[in-house]
């Protein structure tokens, strides 16, 4: 009687753990109607920032006072070294007003194009946050089809007195849990979008596929009796290979971006201002001492010194943290390698009845989990890169 139900429990776990299990809810359920890149993403964002109109105001603004301060300036003779009295005062105001005006329509115009490189920066880190969300939701649709299949397999064994209800009752508790998790990460998901939206200006309810961007999870097959090519599903996509084409010279590209850095040169201009001042000072009318516009000028060069070394602490830091970023992407690369032959094996096994379905699930979801830790790596690099060349992005600096 006992060999009897042995073979009955055999026979019915057999039938139902190599049968093909479609759990829905892997993916996002929200249907989408059109497509987004990146590029048309940073267009929309472009057109829709208030911040931008403002900033290319801003350069009309500093051109008319600029403007008018020539004027001016052109009026009376161009004072030469310091003065002694009220008449020189006020030339010599002039000329520094003119100054200031220059230098701050200069910098307005820099100003736009800060601008416009941080709104694109902004949506590539809103366009990334949609991305990690769509993958974690997979990886938990994924996790969650699997859970599922273990509580059915332990639904049977305790039906026929092979498990504990104990132990069915945990991976039931696993399999709420993760189903909770899911729907969060449904809730993030509509966050991430909603944020996107503001960003380019479009209705909080649009939604859209990301174009040219490669999934951390490629489609699988997931039924019996697979052809040798459909295991090929998950092999890696060229478009992983975004780092450094090129072997970069640290302390070169560090000067240069130094030099481009508009931060460092809005703080030179303040130091040939501060100079001008010194050169041109007025005595007898009242201003403060020279002593102090002396001590006013090291205190700028100060300042310089110090952001220069914060903007190289920084790209030493963030090219350092490239170089990990890429040798953790190969390690992964050669687990990843490894997970899908065994999810292969797995699948050559199931074919001859030597593995059940459980079996192919559990190494779906290891290829997945590596694949999903790829990506994120990429993800962070791309972002990291842009403030590498474009350090003037970073807000802690």
């Amino acid at each position: 009687m006992k060999k009897a139900l042995y073979i009955l429990l055999t026979a019915v776990l057999f039938f139902f753990l190599t049968a093909p299990l479609c759990v829905a809810g892997s993916a996002n359920t929200e249907e989408t109607t059109n497509s987004l890149s990146y590029e048309k993403a940073v267009d929309l964002a472009l057109k829709n920032s208030i911040d931008l109109r403002n900033a290319r105001q801003s350069v009309v603004q500093a051109e008319e006072i600029r403007d008018r301060a020539a004027e001016l300036r052109g009026i009376g003779y161009l004072p030469v070294g310091p003065g002694y009295n009220d008449e020189d005062a006020a030339a010599r105001s002039v000329l520094l007003s003119f100054l200031q005006a220059d230098i701050s329509w200069q910098m307005a115009k820099k100003q736009v194009e800060i601008t416009e490189e941080a709104i694109a920066f902004q949506v590539r880190a809103a366009f990334d946050d949609v991305r990690k969300k769509i993958n974690e939701i997979e990886l938990a649709g994924l996790s969650l089809d699997f859970t599922a299949l273990k509580l059915k397999q332990a639904e049977i064994k305790v039906k026929y007195g092979a498990e504990s209800p104990f132990n069915l009752q945990d991976i039931q508790s696993q399999y709420n849990e993760e189903k909770q998790r899911k729907e969060l990460l449904d809730k993030q998901l509509s966050e991430a979008y909603l944020k996107l939206n503001n960003l380019l200006g479009l209705e909080e309810s649009e939604r859209y596929d990301l174009e040219d961007e490669t999934s951390a999870l490629q489609d699988e097959e997931t039924s019996d009796g697979l052809e040798e090519e459909e295991t090929d599903a998950l092999e890696e996509d060229d478009s992983l290979f975004v780092f450094l084409e090129e072997k970069i010279d640290l302390d070169a590209h560090i000067s240069r971006a130094l030099n481009d850095h508009p931060s460092i040169w809005l703080q030179e201009q303040k130091i040939k201002l501060a100079e001008y001042e010194l050169e041109l000072y007025t005595y007898n009318v009242g201003a403060p001492p020279y002593a102090a516009k002396q001590i006013e000028v090291t205190k700028e060069k100060n300042n310089l010194a110090s952001l220069r070394q914060n903007v190289e602490t920084a790209l030493r830091s963030s090219y350092y943290q490239l170089k990990q970023m890429e040798d953790q992407y190969r390690t992964l690369e050669e687990s990843l390698s490894r997970a899908e032959n065994m999810l292969k094996m797995t699948r050559v096994r199931h074919s001859v009845g030597m593995a059940i379905t459980s079996d192919i699930r559990q190494a779906e979801l290891a290829v997945a989990q590596i694949q999903i830790q790829m990506e994120n790596i990429l993800i962070a690099y791309e972002q990291l890169k842009q403030l590498f060349y474009k350090p003037w992005l970073n807000p802690a600096i």
